[in-house]
């Protein structure tokens, strides 16, 4: 069975402005654009969407010593392969954090990109409403990172999707 990975642009602006007015208002930014550059960051909006495998995550990639702090992950691992290691779709929502958020279960749904992408909108509305992100550095923070209100920042990628949202807000 061959699974088509790229998602062509006319697709992924049908796509993002369906899932737009569902994004909770407490994130201080334009839905749509928000969305768009989410993607155009994540996989060139959806030239690349192919899933990646994040090692760090990955079992085999660790000894003993790190399977046992990570049991959950390495369980996963047993379930579902390096499936479980991966982030899928046009906005790389990793399989482990949709898992903890009660989103799915089984990763190989991940690889069809609209379900991909509903999933990835369920997860981004969840962290919102937690969170509660004021801008669109707080949005990068919290999808990159896991959460807007730690210490870790990552600065570049927060820049990246700055300009990208610039240039999505452009567009509309």
């Amino acid at each position: 069975m061959a699974v088509k990975m790229e998602v062509a642009p006319s697709d992924l602006d049908s796509w993002t402005l369906e899932a737009a007015p569902s994004i909770p208002s407490s994130a201080l930014v334009n839905p749509l654009a928000m969305l768009r550059a989410l993607c155009r960051q994540e996989s060139s909006y959806g030239a690349n969407p192919v899933p990646r495998h994040e090692a760090i995550w990955c079992p085999n990639e660790h000894d003993k010593q790190w399977r046992d702090m990570h049991k959950v992950a390495t369980a996963r691992h047993r379930d579902w392969g390096c499936l479980a290691c991966c982030s899928y779709g046009v906005m790389q929502p990793f399989y482990h954090t949709l898992v903890d958020h009660g989103i799915l279960l089984d990763p190989t749904p991940l690889l069809d990109q609209r379900i991909a992408f509903d999933k990835a909108v369920a997860l981004l509305i969840k962290k919102i409403l937690k969170q509660r992100p004021q801008s669109i550095f707080g949005i990068g923070d919290m999808w990159n990172s896991g959460s807007c209100n730690d210490l870790i920042h990552p600065t570049n990628y927060m820049n990246s999707l700055e300009h990208h949202y610039n240039e999505e807000l452009k567009r509309l």
